[in-house]
């Protein structure tokens, strides 16, 4: 699901307007009964509006000086904690990926209880935010020296060094804590907003600005990271450049509100969820809804803290984290994925003969030692990403996502490398690109789709489609054919001959050799990273070539038809 234009800016408006009256309402919730009109009128009055206050000094502090920065804090890091989940499951594409998986959380409980037992309760903050930065440290350096910033290397750092924080936090507290200390420590831990005042308000809504608001650039940009990193680095993302920056970016956001509220658990996993149900997955519209409605809902959790057991206070987190497990069980149950039932160049070779290195070689995502890739007078690896997309395109060997994108909407992300970043809607020459592409494979009929519904064949055509609509003068497809059926695999490869014969470059790597055989012009094999052969059908696929490269025994027939090779397997004999 998609919204257009016009439901976005009243969507937008919308949750301005609630996410205002929310405020002013939640000031009036405590023991001290307040209407929302005094509310109004001590803002207008502090903030130098041309009115008088109508309440008394202790009701004025009461209203600026306790609750409303209160409430100001609790609005910045629901929208900072939804803002960086979101970011988080992007980058990984993990459902389940929230703002402390880099380990943010643990670190920043740790700083917090060492600061503490230490005698300088007034600065836990301070320790809480220097906890986090080492975390997010290890765990980035982890991540490099097991070779970059790829999600599962990531992930694994981050719980590796969110382990041994917690172990060293419990530790501190079972040796030192006693009395109030453990108290305290025990109220940090489950995320609590009491005591906060303008001091801390000013820091969580400088942090949001500052980190959080260039973040929401970054919309277009990781709707390509839904197919992975080899996807979006042809669409002219540069990938490590782009994670390494959001990482960052998250996790010092998620440093700072930590020092200020807490370990909040639920908010930044299960917001964006709940969002991509009414507005879909394309993050220039998914990521400020998701910080109105993650700040919507921190500031009357924090009320419900507060209020609901007045004089004695909850910690906000055991609110979240009773009102975010069930709604991230029904998340999931609305979730559940439905099962369903020029030349054309072949690149072949056995298992590990190379041919997916040589594709994402020629496309500038795996760095060579040696030599160069030319297309015509360019030198295709040391393009700028952006032309290298404009010019090329790529298929993956699989499309399974959960994205929760419609079949459109990720033929769509074909035409980013053409749009400019500031741009919202589709042009009418993105829509041509797209209507062609989707007829293209067939799946006119599918446009508004969901793609997680689809079945393994549907996503697979739709991802040729996706690279259709950048409309490439180099086409290269790694397996294409991969979960299609019979009929599907030789439309799909006969529609990539067609593309050739009208001068498209289409370079496709194949296991299926008789496939190879009926539709390439030309074979190029590799064999233990280097090319053995090159030819026609005919030339290339001989009984020797096929013994020597894949170790079988085969006859080469002649179709009764095309007269293009075809290969008869030798059984083995018992």
């Amino acid at each position: 699901m998609s919204l257009t234009r016009g439901p976005r800016i009243a969507l937008g408006a919308g949750l301005w307007a609630l996410l205002l009256a929310s405020v002013v309402l939640a000031v009036t919730f405590g023991p001290a009964d307040i209407a929302p009109q005094e509310v109004w009128q001590t803002i207008g009055h502090h903030i130098g509006l041309p009115m008088e206050s109508p309440v008394t000094r202790l009701r004025d502090a009461i209203i600026w000086e306790l609750r409303l920065p209160r409430v100001l804090v609790a609005a910045g890091i629901g929208a900072g904690l939804a803002l960086c989940g979101a970011i988080m499951q992007a980058l990984t594409r993990n459902p389940l990926a929230d703002p402390y998986l880099l380990g943010l959380s643990s670190g920043a409980s740790f700083g917090a209880v060492v600061f503490l037992l230490a005698g300088a309760a007034l600065l836990m903050p301070i320790g809480a935010f220097l906890g986090a930065g080492a975390a997010m440290a290890l765990t980035l350096l982890i991540t490099r020296l097991l070779g970059g910033a790829t999600p599962s290397r990531a992930i694994l750092a981050g719980i590796a060094i969110s382990a041994l924080a917690a172990a060293g936090t419990s530790f501190l507290i079972f040796w030192s804590a006693t009395g109030d200390s453990y108290r305290e420590i025990l109220s940090w831990l489950m995320g609590s907003l009491s005591g906060t005042g303008w001091g801390d308000a000013g820091i969580v809504l400088s942090a949001v600005v500052f980190l959080g608001v260039p973040m929401l650039v970054s919309g277009r940009s990781l709707d390509a990271f839904a197919f992975g990193d080899a996807a979006a680095a042809t669409l002219g993302i540069d990938v490590a450049q782009l994670r390494w920056v959001l990482l960052a970016a998250t996790a010092l956001l998620t440093g700072a509100l930590v020092a200020i509220g807490g370990a909040i658990g639920f908010v930044g996993l299960i917001i964006p969820h709940v969002v991509r149900l009414g507005t879909g997955s394309r993050h220039r519209v998914l990521l400020p809804v998701t910080m109105l409605v993650g700040a919507i809902f921190m500031v009357w959790t924090d009320t419900a803290a507060r209020s609901l057991f007045s004089p004695r206070e909850l910690p906000v987190g055991i609110i979240t984290a009773l009102l975010g497990a069930p709604i991230f069980l029904l998340v999931l149950l609305r979730y559940r994925r439905v099962a369903r039932a020029g030349r054309l160049t072949g690149l072949i070779g056995p298992n590990g003969a190379g041919k997916s290195t040589l594709m994402r070689a020629a496309l500038g995502l795996v760095a060579m030692d040696s030599g160069s890739i030319r297309f015509g007078d360019a030198d295709l690896p040391a393009m700028p990403r952006r032309d290298r997309a404009q010019m090329s395109a790529f298929v993956e060997q699989s499309g399974a996502s959960e994205v929760h994108l419609s079949a459109r909407e990720v033929v769509m992300l074909g035409r980013i490398p053409f749009q400019s970043v500031w741009q919202s809607t589709a042009g009418p020459q993105d829509d041509v690109a797209v209507d062609a592409a989707l007829a293209a494979v067939g799946m006119t009929g599918f446009a508004e789709r969901q793609y997680q519904t689809l079945s393994g064949g549907e996503q697979q055509r739709l991802q040729v489609a996706r690279a259709l609509a950048q409309q490439p003068q180099l086409l290269i497809l790694d397996e294409p054919t991969n979960h299609l059926d019979v009929h599907a695999q030789l439309s799909i490869l006969n529609l990539l001959r067609q593309r050739a014969q009208a001068g498209a470059t289409v370079f496709l790597a194949l296991h299926d050799l008789n496939l190879a055989a009926a539709f390439c012009d030309e074979l190029v094999v590799l064999h233990h990273g280097r090319q053995v052969a090159q030819g026609s059908p005919q030339a290339v696929l001989t009984p020797a070539l096929l013994a020597d490269v894949y170790a079988v025994k085969a006859s080469v027939l002649a179709h009764p038809h095309s007269g293009r090779p075809m290969i008869a397997y030798d059984l083995p004999s018992d």
